[in-house]
Protein backbone atom coordinates (compact mmCIF):
# COMPACT_ATOMS: atom_id res chain seq x y z
CA UNK A 1 0.00 0.00 0.00
CA UNK A 2 2.77 1.98 -0.10
CA UNK A 3 4.86 3.53 2.91
CA UNK A 4 2.54 7.05 3.42
CA UNK A 5 -0.23 4.98 3.83
CA UNK A 6 2.00 2.52 6.22
CA UNK A 7 2.55 5.52 8.07
CA UNK A 8 -0.93 6.43 8.07
CA UNK A 9 -2.04 3.94 9.81
CA UNK A 10 0.67 4.00 12.25
CA UNK A 11 -0.12 7.68 13.52
CA UNK A 12 -3.67 6.47 13.98
CA UNK A 13 -2.97 3.13 15.65
CA UNK A 14 -0.60 5.67 18.11
CA UNK A 15 -3.49 7.94 18.71
CA UNK A 16 -5.45 5.21 19.41
CA UNK A 17 -3.09 3.96 22.56
CA UNK A 18 -2.79 7.59 23.74
CA UNK A 19 -6.35 7.83 23.73
CA UNK A 20 -7.29 4.80 25.42
CA UNK A 21 -4.93 5.88 28.09
CA UNK A 22 -6.34 8.95 28.71
CA UNK A 23 -9.81 7.29 28.96
CA UNK A 24 -8.65 5.03 31.81
CA UNK A 25 -6.84 8.22 33.67
CA UNK A 26 -9.89 10.30 33.10
CA UNK A 27 -12.54 7.52 34.33
CA UNK A 28 -11.86 7.03 37.99
CA UNK A 29 -15.44 6.19 39.25
CA UNK A 30 -15.66 2.62 40.88
CA UNK A 31 -17.46 -0.15 39.19
CA UNK A 32 -20.79 -0.92 39.12
CA UNK A 33 -21.57 -2.58 42.05
CA UNK A 34 -23.82 -5.05 41.04
CA UNK A 35 -23.79 -7.82 43.85
CA UNK A 36 -24.90 -4.82 45.91
CA UNK A 37 -28.13 -3.93 43.80
CA UNK A 38 -28.95 -7.54 43.70
CA UNK A 39 -28.91 -8.18 47.31
CA UNK A 40 -31.38 -5.02 47.22
CA UNK A 41 -33.38 -6.43 44.52
CA UNK A 42 -33.92 -9.82 46.62
CA UNK A 43 -34.31 -7.30 50.21
CA UNK A 44 -37.37 -5.51 48.15
CA UNK A 45 -38.80 -8.90 47.26
CA UNK A 46 -39.19 -9.97 50.80
CA UNK A 47 -40.99 -7.19 51.88
CA UNK A 48 -43.24 -7.09 48.81
CA UNK A 49 -44.33 -10.85 49.75
CA UNK A 50 -46.30 -9.53 52.73
CA UNK A 51 -48.08 -7.71 49.99
CA UNK A 52 -49.00 -11.09 48.17
CA UNK A 53 -47.30 -9.51 44.74
CA UNK A 54 -44.24 -11.03 45.23
CA UNK A 55 -44.77 -13.54 42.04
CA UNK A 56 -45.03 -10.31 40.36
CA UNK A 57 -42.19 -8.99 41.16
CA UNK A 58 -39.97 -12.21 40.79
CA UNK A 59 -41.69 -12.36 37.35
CA UNK A 60 -40.49 -8.97 36.05
CA UNK A 61 -37.13 -8.12 37.68
CA UNK A 62 -35.01 -9.62 34.62
CA UNK A 63 -36.55 -7.12 32.82
CA UNK A 64 -36.37 -3.97 35.68
CA UNK A 65 -32.84 -4.50 36.46
CA UNK A 66 -30.56 -1.96 35.85
CA UNK A 67 -27.80 -4.53 35.26
CA UNK A 68 -29.93 -7.02 33.01
CA UNK A 69 -27.86 -7.59 29.48
CA UNK A 70 -29.76 -5.97 26.72
CA UNK A 71 -31.43 -8.84 24.79
CA UNK A 72 -28.99 -10.51 21.90
CA UNK A 73 -30.73 -12.67 18.54
CA UNK A 74 -31.22 -16.53 19.59
CA UNK A 75 -28.45 -18.73 18.92
CA UNK A 76 -26.85 -21.75 19.71
CA UNK A 77 -25.31 -21.96 22.84
CA UNK A 78 -21.06 -20.90 22.02
CA UNK A 79 -22.09 -19.24 18.80
CA UNK A 80 -22.41 -15.15 18.48
CA UNK A 81 -24.85 -14.11 15.94
CA UNK A 82 -27.32 -11.24 16.27
CA UNK A 83 -25.04 -8.63 17.92
CA UNK A 84 -22.48 -9.04 15.12
CA UNK A 85 -25.38 -8.50 12.63
CA UNK A 86 -26.02 -5.30 14.80
CA UNK A 87 -24.11 -5.70 11.57
CA UNK A 88 -24.71 -7.32 9.73
CA UNK A 89 -24.64 -4.86 11.59
CA UNK A 90 -22.65 -7.05 13.34
CA UNK A 91 -20.91 -5.03 15.14
CA UNK A 92 -18.87 -5.96 18.26
CA UNK A 93 -20.57 -6.75 21.38
CA UNK A 94 -19.81 -4.81 24.67
CA UNK A 95 -17.14 -6.22 26.64
CA UNK A 96 -18.35 -4.93 30.21
CA UNK A 97 -18.54 -7.97 31.25
CA UNK A 98 -14.82 -8.97 31.35
CA UNK A 99 -13.04 -8.61 34.21
CA UNK A 100 -9.91 -7.11 34.11
CA UNK A 101 -7.59 -6.53 37.31
CA UNK A 102 -6.99 -3.22 38.43
CA UNK A 103 -9.32 -1.67 36.29
CA UNK A 104 -10.74 1.41 38.17
CA UNK A 105 -12.05 2.99 35.35
CA UNK A 106 -16.08 4.34 34.93
CA UNK A 107 -18.51 1.09 34.66
CA UNK A 108 -20.12 0.92 31.03
CA UNK A 109 -23.02 -0.31 32.70
CA UNK A 110 -23.82 3.00 34.28
CA UNK A 111 -27.05 4.00 32.22
CA UNK A 112 -27.90 6.47 34.90
CA UNK A 113 -31.62 7.54 35.32
CA UNK A 114 -34.03 5.43 34.01
CA UNK A 115 -37.01 5.94 31.24
CA UNK A 116 -40.15 6.92 33.11
CA UNK A 117 -42.25 4.36 34.19
CA UNK A 118 -45.53 3.99 31.28
CA UNK A 119 -48.36 2.24 33.16
CA UNK A 120 -49.44 -1.00 32.16
CA UNK A 121 -46.83 -0.65 28.65
CA UNK A 122 -46.30 -3.87 26.80
CA UNK A 123 -46.93 -5.42 23.11
CA UNK A 124 -50.11 -7.37 22.87
CA UNK A 125 -50.08 -10.54 20.94
CA UNK A 126 -52.99 -12.37 19.48
CA UNK A 127 -51.57 -15.44 21.25
CA UNK A 128 -51.09 -14.83 24.69
CA UNK A 129 -48.11 -17.50 24.68
CA UNK A 130 -45.27 -15.18 23.56
CA UNK A 131 -43.19 -12.72 24.74
CA UNK A 132 -41.64 -9.79 22.90
CA UNK A 133 -38.14 -7.98 23.20
CA UNK A 134 -37.12 -5.29 21.29
CA UNK A 135 -33.58 -3.98 20.65
CA UNK A 136 -31.37 -2.01 18.13
CA UNK A 137 -30.11 1.40 18.13
CA UNK A 138 -30.01 4.73 16.56
CA UNK A 139 -26.83 5.46 14.89
CA UNK A 140 -25.40 8.53 13.11
CA UNK A 141 -22.22 7.75 10.44
CA UNK A 142 -19.95 10.44 9.38
CA UNK A 143 -17.34 8.99 6.32
CA UNK A 144 -14.31 11.11 3.97
CA UNK A 145 -12.60 9.21 1.53
CA UNK A 146 -9.73 10.16 -0.45
CA UNK A 147 -11.14 8.62 -3.81
CA UNK A 148 -14.55 7.89 -4.74
CA UNK A 149 -16.34 4.35 -2.99
CA UNK A 150 -18.44 2.31 -4.89
CA UNK A 151 -20.89 2.89 -1.73
CA UNK A 152 -19.87 5.77 0.13
CA UNK A 153 -22.31 4.94 2.79
CA UNK A 154 -21.37 1.40 3.25
CA UNK A 155 -17.66 0.88 1.32
CA UNK A 156 -17.03 -2.13 -0.40
CA UNK A 157 -14.35 -1.50 -3.00
CA UNK A 158 -13.20 1.93 -4.62
CA UNK A 159 -13.83 2.80 -8.03
CA UNK A 160 -11.58 2.85 -11.11
CA UNK A 161 -9.03 5.88 -11.44
CA UNK A 162 -10.37 8.59 -14.41
CA UNK A 163 -7.62 10.54 -13.91
CA UNK A 164 -9.51 13.05 -11.52
CA UNK A 165 -9.20 13.98 -7.85
CA UNK A 166 -12.71 12.29 -6.52
CA UNK A 167 -12.77 12.32 -2.43
CA UNK A 168 -16.14 12.14 -1.20
CA UNK A 169 -18.14 13.09 2.17
CA UNK A 170 -21.00 11.20 3.94
CA UNK A 171 -23.39 11.62 6.68
CA UNK A 172 -25.55 9.28 7.26
CA UNK A 173 -27.93 7.30 9.60
CA UNK A 174 -28.50 4.08 7.54
CA UNK A 175 -27.44 1.35 10.26
CA UNK A 176 -29.85 2.61 12.20
CA UNK A 177 -31.58 -0.30 13.76
CA UNK A 178 -34.68 -2.17 15.29
CA UNK A 179 -34.93 -5.99 16.52
CA UNK A 180 -37.65 -8.12 17.66
CA UNK A 181 -36.72 -10.92 19.90
CA UNK A 182 -39.23 -13.23 20.21
CA UNK A 183 -39.99 -16.29 23.31
CA UNK A 184 -42.93 -18.66 22.67
CA UNK A 185 -44.05 -21.42 24.43
CA UNK A 186 -42.61 -24.87 25.04
CA UNK A 187 -43.38 -27.42 22.10
CA UNK A 188 -42.23 -30.72 23.06
CA UNK A 189 -38.66 -31.02 24.50
CA UNK A 190 -38.14 -27.69 22.20
CA UNK A 191 -38.26 -24.31 23.15
CA UNK A 192 -40.42 -21.96 20.47
CA UNK A 193 -39.01 -18.47 18.92
CA UNK A 194 -37.30 -16.35 16.36
CA UNK A 195 -36.37 -12.86 15.25
CA UNK A 196 -36.74 -10.19 13.35
CA UNK A 197 -33.90 -7.52 12.67
CA UNK A 198 -33.78 -4.76 9.93
CA UNK A 199 -32.06 -1.62 9.65
CA UNK A 200 -32.73 1.45 7.20
CA UNK A 201 -30.02 0.55 3.64
CA UNK A 202 -33.33 0.11 1.47
CA UNK A 203 -34.74 -3.18 0.09
CA UNK A 204 -31.59 -3.70 -1.99
CA UNK A 205 -27.87 -2.72 -0.34
CA UNK A 206 -26.33 -1.76 -3.08
CA UNK A 207 -28.38 0.69 -4.33
CA UNK A 208 -27.80 2.78 -1.09
CA UNK A 209 -31.24 4.42 -0.38
CA UNK A 210 -33.32 4.82 2.60
CA UNK A 211 -36.03 2.28 3.70
CA UNK A 212 -36.31 -1.44 5.13
CA UNK A 213 -33.72 -3.78 4.96
CA UNK A 214 -34.95 -6.83 6.45
CA UNK A 215 -31.81 -8.63 7.63
CA UNK A 216 -33.20 -11.53 10.50
CA UNK A 217 -36.98 -13.08 9.91
CA UNK A 218 -36.92 -16.46 11.34
CA UNK A 219 -38.62 -18.76 13.16
CA UNK A 220 -36.85 -21.18 16.04
CA UNK A 221 -36.96 -25.02 18.08
CA UNK A 222 -34.32 -25.36 20.10
CA UNK A 223 -33.06 -26.85 23.19
CA UNK A 224 -29.40 -27.49 24.58
CA UNK A 225 -28.60 -30.33 21.89
CA UNK A 226 -30.74 -29.32 18.79
CA UNK A 227 -31.77 -26.21 16.65
CA UNK A 228 -33.72 -25.74 14.34
CA UNK A 229 -34.82 -22.60 12.02
CA UNK A 230 -36.64 -21.55 9.13
CA UNK A 231 -36.76 -18.34 7.63
CA UNK A 232 -34.30 -15.46 6.42
CA UNK A 233 -30.77 -15.77 8.30
CA UNK A 234 -27.34 -15.36 7.83
CA UNK A 235 -24.89 -18.01 5.46
CA UNK A 236 -24.12 -20.86 7.83
CA UNK A 237 -20.69 -20.90 5.77
CA UNK A 238 -18.07 -18.60 7.32
CA UNK A 239 -20.08 -17.34 9.90
CA UNK A 240 -18.90 -14.60 11.58
CA UNK A 241 -17.25 -11.65 10.19
CA UNK A 242 -14.62 -8.77 11.20
CA UNK A 243 -15.73 -5.94 13.64
CA UNK A 244 -15.71 -3.05 11.95
CA UNK A 245 -16.91 0.33 11.75
CA UNK A 246 -18.37 0.17 8.73
CA UNK A 247 -21.65 -1.54 8.10
CA UNK A 248 -20.11 -3.81 4.85
CA UNK A 249 -18.02 -5.32 7.08
CA UNK A 250 -15.02 -6.30 4.62
CA UNK A 251 -17.92 -8.14 2.04
CA UNK A 252 -16.10 -8.37 -1.26
CA UNK A 253 -12.77 -7.69 0.44
CA UNK A 254 -12.58 -11.17 2.27
CA UNK A 255 -15.41 -11.83 4.10
CA UNK A 256 -17.99 -14.79 2.62
CA UNK A 257 -21.40 -14.71 3.40
CA UNK A 258 -24.50 -12.86 3.96
CA UNK A 259 -28.25 -13.53 4.55
CA UNK A 260 -30.43 -15.35 2.48
CA UNK A 261 -33.84 -17.54 3.07
CA UNK A 262 -33.29 -21.13 4.42
CA UNK A 263 -34.26 -24.33 6.23
CA UNK A 264 -31.55 -25.26 9.29
CA UNK A 265 -30.80 -27.74 11.17
CA UNK A 266 -27.86 -27.73 14.18
CA UNK A 267 -26.65 -30.36 16.84
CA UNK A 268 -24.31 -29.37 19.95
CA UNK A 269 -22.76 -31.95 21.04
CA UNK A 270 -20.95 -31.98 24.55
CA UNK A 271 -17.57 -34.35 24.06
CA UNK A 272 -16.42 -32.92 27.62
CA UNK A 273 -17.31 -30.71 30.58
CA UNK A 274 -15.03 -27.87 28.56
CA UNK A 275 -14.97 -28.86 24.50
CA UNK A 276 -18.60 -28.62 22.57
CA UNK A 277 -18.72 -30.18 19.01
CA UNK A 278 -21.02 -28.44 16.27
CA UNK A 279 -22.60 -29.50 13.53
CA UNK A 280 -24.88 -27.63 11.11
CA UNK A 281 -26.77 -28.08 7.73
CA UNK A 282 -29.08 -26.34 5.79
CA UNK A 283 -30.58 -26.24 2.61
CA UNK A 284 -31.04 -22.23 1.22
CA UNK A 285 -32.14 -20.23 -1.64
CA UNK A 286 -29.42 -19.97 -3.98
CA UNK A 287 -30.11 -16.54 -4.86
CA UNK A 288 -30.66 -13.91 -2.83
CA UNK A 289 -31.29 -9.83 -3.72
CA UNK A 290 -30.53 -8.15 -0.07
CA UNK A 291 -27.23 -7.12 -1.08
CA UNK A 292 -27.52 -6.52 -4.98
CA UNK A 293 -30.15 -7.56 -7.52
CA UNK A 294 -28.31 -9.86 -9.77
CA UNK A 295 -31.29 -9.61 -12.37
CA UNK A 296 -30.89 -5.93 -13.39
CA UNK A 297 -29.28 -4.90 -16.58
CA UNK A 298 -26.95 -5.71 -18.42
CA UNK A 299 -26.74 -8.54 -16.86
CA UNK A 300 -28.61 -12.10 -17.96
CA UNK A 301 -30.98 -12.99 -16.09
CA UNK A 302 -29.92 -15.28 -12.95
CA UNK A 303 -32.05 -18.06 -11.65
CA UNK A 304 -32.29 -21.10 -9.91
CA UNK A 305 -32.27 -24.42 -10.76
CA UNK A 306 -35.37 -25.72 -8.69
CA UNK A 307 -33.12 -26.98 -6.50
CA UNK A 308 -31.97 -25.72 -2.97
CA UNK A 309 -28.12 -25.01 -2.49
CA UNK A 310 -26.56 -26.96 0.21
CA UNK A 311 -24.53 -26.05 3.43
CA UNK A 312 -23.03 -27.49 5.82
CA UNK A 313 -20.68 -26.85 8.93
CA UNK A 314 -18.21 -28.82 11.45
CA UNK A 315 -16.60 -27.01 14.55
CA UNK A 316 -14.82 -27.67 17.60
CA UNK A 317 -14.96 -25.07 20.44
CA UNK A 318 -13.15 -24.61 24.18
CA UNK A 319 -15.24 -23.00 26.61
CA UNK A 320 -12.76 -22.48 29.95
CA UNK A 321 -10.31 -19.55 30.19
CA UNK A 322 -11.35 -16.53 29.04
CA UNK A 323 -13.82 -15.89 26.58
CA UNK A 324 -13.78 -14.38 23.06
CA UNK A 325 -15.85 -10.88 23.13
CA UNK A 326 -19.82 -11.20 22.64
CA UNK A 327 -19.61 -15.38 23.14
CA UNK A 328 -19.01 -18.13 25.70
CA UNK A 329 -15.81 -19.49 23.95
CA UNK A 330 -12.67 -19.51 24.47
CA UNK A 331 -11.17 -21.30 20.85
CA UNK A 332 -13.46 -22.29 17.76
CA UNK A 333 -12.30 -23.80 14.67
CA UNK A 334 -14.58 -24.19 12.01
CA UNK A 335 -14.93 -26.13 8.41
CA UNK A 336 -17.65 -25.46 5.78
CA UNK A 337 -18.88 -25.69 2.73
CA UNK A 338 -21.72 -25.51 0.29
CA UNK A 339 -22.58 -26.88 -3.50
CA UNK A 340 -25.37 -25.72 -5.64
CA UNK A 341 -26.40 -24.73 -9.19
CA UNK A 342 -27.23 -21.46 -11.06
CA UNK A 343 -28.65 -20.73 -14.39
CA UNK A 344 -28.39 -17.86 -16.63
CA UNK A 345 -30.47 -17.45 -19.73
CA UNK A 346 -28.22 -17.64 -23.09
CA UNK A 347 -28.85 -18.39 -26.50
CA UNK A 348 -28.64 -21.00 -27.97
CA UNK A 349 -29.13 -22.76 -24.57
CA UNK A 350 -28.74 -21.43 -21.03
CA UNK A 351 -25.58 -21.35 -18.98
CA UNK A 352 -25.59 -23.79 -15.47
CA UNK A 353 -22.71 -22.75 -12.95
CA UNK A 354 -21.78 -25.41 -10.47
CA UNK A 355 -21.67 -23.45 -7.20
CA UNK A 356 -19.02 -23.94 -4.94
CA UNK A 357 -16.99 -23.12 -1.91
CA UNK A 358 -14.84 -24.45 1.17
CA UNK A 359 -14.40 -22.13 3.94
CA UNK A 360 -12.92 -22.08 7.62
CA UNK A 361 -13.17 -20.14 10.29
CA UNK A 362 -10.90 -19.24 13.59
CA UNK A 363 -11.44 -17.82 16.91
CA UNK A 364 -9.33 -17.56 20.01
CA UNK A 365 -8.73 -15.78 22.92
CA UNK A 366 -5.07 -15.18 24.44
CA UNK A 367 -6.55 -13.71 27.52
CA UNK A 368 -9.02 -11.61 29.17
CA UNK A 369 -7.65 -8.18 26.82
CA UNK A 370 -6.19 -10.03 23.75
CA UNK A 371 -7.41 -12.67 20.99
CA UNK A 372 -7.54 -13.17 17.17
CA UNK A 373 -10.60 -13.83 14.46
CA UNK A 374 -10.14 -15.15 10.78
CA UNK A 375 -11.68 -16.84 7.79
CA UNK A 376 -10.02 -18.06 4.64
CA UNK A 377 -12.45 -19.51 1.84
CA UNK A 378 -12.09 -20.50 -1.93
CA UNK A 379 -14.59 -21.79 -4.33
CA UNK A 380 -16.45 -20.63 -7.78
CA UNK A 381 -19.68 -18.84 -9.09
CA UNK A 382 -20.02 -17.35 -5.68
CA UNK A 383 -20.37 -13.48 -5.81
CA UNK A 384 -24.02 -14.49 -4.50
CA UNK A 385 -22.52 -14.67 -1.04
CA UNK A 386 -20.94 -11.44 -1.19
CA UNK A 387 -17.25 -12.93 -2.49
CA UNK A 388 -15.30 -13.04 -5.53
CA UNK A 389 -15.84 -9.08 -5.28
CA UNK A 390 -19.65 -9.74 -5.86
CA UNK A 391 -18.70 -11.55 -9.68
CA UNK A 392 -20.68 -15.04 -10.43
CA UNK A 393 -19.58 -14.96 -14.02
CA UNK A 394 -17.49 -12.67 -16.48
CA UNK A 395 -18.82 -11.06 -19.55
CA UNK A 396 -18.56 -14.38 -21.89
CA UNK A 397 -20.91 -15.96 -18.69
CA UNK A 398 -18.02 -18.20 -17.41
CA UNK A 399 -17.76 -18.76 -13.82
CA UNK A 400 -15.68 -16.95 -11.91
CA UNK A 401 -13.10 -18.64 -9.49
CA UNK A 402 -12.17 -16.82 -6.68
CA UNK A 403 -9.95 -17.07 -2.81
CA UNK A 404 -9.69 -14.99 -0.03
CA UNK A 405 -10.03 -14.47 3.57
CA UNK A 406 -9.61 -11.89 6.58
CA UNK A 407 -7.72 -11.89 9.71
CA UNK A 408 -8.40 -9.69 13.06
CA UNK A 409 -6.78 -9.06 16.24
CA UNK A 410 -8.47 -7.47 18.98
CA UNK A 411 -7.52 -6.07 22.00
CA UNK A 412 -9.98 -4.78 25.17
CA UNK A 413 -7.84 -1.32 26.65
CA UNK A 414 -10.99 -1.30 29.58
CA UNK A 415 -13.82 -2.97 30.53
CA UNK A 416 -15.08 0.00 27.82
CA UNK A 417 -13.15 0.76 25.15
CA UNK A 418 -11.78 -2.22 22.81
CA UNK A 419 -9.91 -2.14 19.54
CA UNK A 420 -9.63 -3.62 16.32
CA UNK A 421 -6.77 -4.64 13.90
CA UNK A 422 -7.40 -6.40 10.52
CA UNK A 423 -7.06 -7.08 7.05
CA UNK A 424 -9.08 -8.96 4.20
CA UNK A 425 -8.74 -9.41 0.20
CA UNK A 426 -10.58 -11.05 -2.19
CA UNK A 427 -8.67 -12.01 -5.00
CA UNK A 428 -10.52 -13.46 -8.38
CA UNK A 429 -8.77 -15.46 -10.35
CA UNK A 430 -7.52 -13.76 -13.39
CA UNK A 431 -7.48 -16.42 -15.82
CA UNK A 432 -11.50 -16.76 -15.21
CA UNK A 433 -11.55 -12.92 -15.63
CA UNK A 434 -12.61 -10.68 -19.02
CA UNK A 435 -11.36 -6.74 -19.31
CA UNK A 436 -13.27 -4.28 -17.11
CA UNK A 437 -13.76 -6.21 -14.10
CA UNK A 438 -12.26 -6.28 -10.73
CA UNK A 439 -9.29 -8.49 -10.10
CA UNK A 440 -8.13 -7.59 -6.24
CA UNK A 441 -9.90 -5.68 -3.57
CA UNK A 442 -7.78 -5.13 -0.20
CA UNK A 443 -8.52 -3.48 2.81
CA UNK A 444 -6.36 -2.48 5.97
CA UNK A 445 -8.24 -0.90 9.02
CA UNK A 446 -8.58 0.08 12.72
CA UNK A 447 -10.61 1.38 15.16
CA UNK A 448 -11.28 2.63 18.67
CA UNK A 449 -14.63 1.72 19.91
CA UNK A 450 -15.63 3.57 23.44
CA UNK A 451 -19.03 2.28 25.22
CA UNK A 452 -19.41 5.72 27.36
CA UNK A 453 -22.38 4.39 28.87
CA UNK A 454 -24.23 0.74 28.42
CA UNK A 455 -26.78 3.15 26.08
CA UNK A 456 -24.08 5.13 24.19
CA UNK A 457 -21.20 4.18 21.85
CA UNK A 458 -18.59 6.55 20.19
CA UNK A 459 -16.41 4.92 17.40
CA UNK A 460 -13.84 5.58 15.62
CA UNK A 461 -12.20 3.88 12.53
CA UNK A 462 -9.49 4.20 10.07
CA UNK A 463 -8.82 2.16 6.59
CA UNK A 464 -7.44 1.50 3.53
CA UNK A 465 -8.55 0.20 0.55
CA UNK A 466 -7.18 -1.02 -2.44
CA UNK A 467 -8.73 -2.19 -5.69
CA UNK A 468 -7.17 -3.35 -8.58
CA UNK A 469 -8.42 -3.60 -12.27
CA UNK A 470 -7.63 -5.41 -15.86
CA UNK A 471 -7.66 -3.29 -18.96
CA UNK A 472 -8.60 -0.66 -19.91
CA UNK A 473 -9.51 0.38 -16.57
CA UNK A 474 -6.86 1.70 -13.82
CA UNK A 475 -6.41 0.42 -9.95
CA UNK A 476 -7.46 2.98 -7.62
CA UNK A 477 -7.02 3.17 -3.83
CA UNK A 478 -8.55 5.54 -0.80
CA UNK A 479 -7.97 6.21 3.03
CA UNK A 480 -11.32 6.19 4.81
CA UNK A 481 -11.78 8.05 7.95
CA UNK A 482 -15.32 7.05 9.41
CA UNK A 483 -16.58 8.31 12.98
CA UNK A 484 -19.56 6.47 14.27
CA UNK A 485 -22.54 7.60 17.13
CA UNK A 486 -25.20 5.08 18.83
CA UNK A 487 -27.33 4.97 21.17
CA UNK A 488 -28.64 1.97 22.27
CA UNK A 489 -32.03 0.06 23.27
Amino acid sequence: MGIKRICQISLFTCALIFASGNLNAQQTKPAFDSESKARNLWKLAENLQASKIHQTLVQTTPELSEFDVKPTISAPPLKPDATELAGVSAQSPSVDSINLKNCQCLSCDTTGQPATCIDCAHISTLGDQFNIRLFGSLNGEMLFATARPNLPSGIVLITPDLGKDTPTFEIHSKSTSIGAAFTGPEIGRFQSGGQIYSTLYGQTYEEDKYGIYLLMAYAELKNECERYTFGLHRDLINPIAPNTINFNQANGAGNLGFVRGQLRAERFRKLNQNTQLTSQFALSDPITTSFTNFDKIPANLLEETAMPNIEGRLAIAKTSGPHVPGTSIRFESGFSGLVGKLRRTDLPTNRIHNVWAVGTDFQLAINERFGFRSEFFTGSAIGNYNAAIFLIDNQNLDPVRSTGGWGEAYFNWSPCVRSHFGYGVDDPLNSTLSPGLPTRNEVTYANLIWDVTKSLELGVEVSHWDTTYTGPLLDNDAMVYHTRIRLKF
